[in-house]
């Protein structure tokens, strides 16, 4: 039982779903190696399975949170450690969207209560861990640039992987960090890497914002979509969440399922978007920005640049009439563009992008994608090489914090 007196002085709250993960407690104490400058944090653990989970991944965690019920290592004067066991939840419901929602309800709840609406909620995950100082970098940042909502900067553990495993995993980095700096320099507002483990959120515009998902994956993207275009939202680069490479099927996407395919791929090549893609955004985007008055934007989207693939894309699906009354609804430029991206959120974007890939540009290898968008002087061909992607991966890093 965690007491009142430390509740009350909790500043930061950090949230980790564990399903069956045998190793939790190794993510949990890299957090409490963390705190350096002694701010009051407080670490929830949700333990949870759903009804049809088996009975090894439920015995592991009633394993787990027995042992942190037992043991006083986790109460200390500055940071706690508080589990929560739900194993049997309903598989219409059961996910990780949920079991974030849970552990996020608490820790919105835990901060406004106390009147701390600038308190922090910091997700994590069972298979990271986290450098010195993590949450009070975290913390400190996210009150310094003034940020309602961050994405935090990650990369992926490749202690104990062979050569192959690293050119996957780093391969599927530069996938990840090429659409979100393609975004970027497109001129859409909302680029920002969208990682469950790796997002965090005042307490107080979480409550506002109606909370967490229940998404059984995507909940990360869908979250911080919904929140990036109604507040302050940025990326934290001073810190860094290392992030396991490990494959999984847990959920139909995302570095497990990524890292599964790669095991299987036999040509040592990952694909990516075409860069013509975002040259097309971005000449959309510079119409809708540089256009003196939005009607005339308007009217050159509707009628005399249809060879544009966004707007194609928009007249194609009868997107038009929904940006027309948002205009007629709207009564200046800079209302017009606020309410146009809240309605051309993230995955609208991403459905732009995924319609001209499948109707007029094929993928292309990302590490040639990557090398000719950073213009270097050489374009690796061999990317079955460490030689050639690592090096790589440190510019597409270095470049993003630009």
């Amino acid at each position: 039982m965690i007491c009142v007196e430390f509740l009350e002085k909790v500043k930061v709250v950090v949230v980790i779903p564990s399903r069956g993960e045998p190793d939790v407690l190794t993510a949990v104490e890299s957090l409490y190696a963390s705190n350096l400058t002694g701010i009051n944090i407080m670490i929830i653990l949700v333990f949870n399975a759903s009804e049809s989970d088996s009975p090894k991944i439920k015995k592991q965690n009633a394993n787990t949170f027995q042992e942190i019920r037992v043991s006083s290592k986790w109460k200390t004067d500055h940071i706690q450690l508080h589990a929560i066991l739900e194993n049997q939840i309903p598989d219409k419901k059961a996910g990780v969207g949920l079991s974030r929602k849970l552990g996020m309800d608490i820790a919105s709840q835990i901060l406004t209560d106390n009147g701390n609406h600038d308190g922090i909620i910091i997700c994590f995950d069972a298979d990271c861990l986290a450098p010195k100082g993590y949450v009070e970098d975290i913390y400190q940042e996210i009150h310094s640039q003034k940020l309602d909502l961050a994405a935090i900067n990650y990369q992926h553990q490749t202690s104990g992987l062979s050569e192959h495993q690293k050119i996957g995993i780093w391969q599927y980095e530069l996938f990840l960090r090429y659409y979100s700096l393609s975004l970027k320099r497109s001129g859409y507002p909302f680029w920002h890497q969208t990682i469950g483990s790796c997002m965090a959120v005042s307490a107080g515009i979480y409550r506002k914002m109606g909370g967490m998902n229940e998404r059984k994956a995507g909940e990360d993207f869908y979250f911080m979509h919904k929140l990036m275009p109604v507040c302050h939202s940025g990326t934290i680069y001073k810190v860094i969440n290392q992030l396991s490479p490990r494959i999984s099927d847990r959920v139909p996407f995302g570095t497990g399922k990524a890292m599964d395919a790669w095991s299987q791929n036999k040509t040592g090549t990952l694909y990516t978007y075409h860069p013509d893609i975002f040259n097309d955004l971005k000449l959309f985007l510079n119409g809708l920005y540089d256009t003196k008055s939005i009607d005339v934007w308007l009217n050159i989207g509707k009628d005399k640049m249809k060879r544009n693939l966004v707007n194609n894309y928009f007249i194609t699906t009868g997107s038009w009439n929904i940006i027309q009354a948002i205009f007629h609804n709207t009564t200046s430029d800079y209302e017009f563009r606020k309410r146009f991206f809240q309605w051309f959120n993230g995955f609208k974007v991403l459905k732009f992008v995924h319609w001209a890939r499948d109707n007029f540009y094929m993928n292309l290898p990302v590490v040639a994608t990557v090398a000719e968008l950073l213009n270097t002087d050489h374009i690796p061909n061999n990317h079955n090489s460490n030689q050639s992607v690592e090096p790589l991966l440190n510019k597409i890093r270095e470049e993003e914090r630009r």
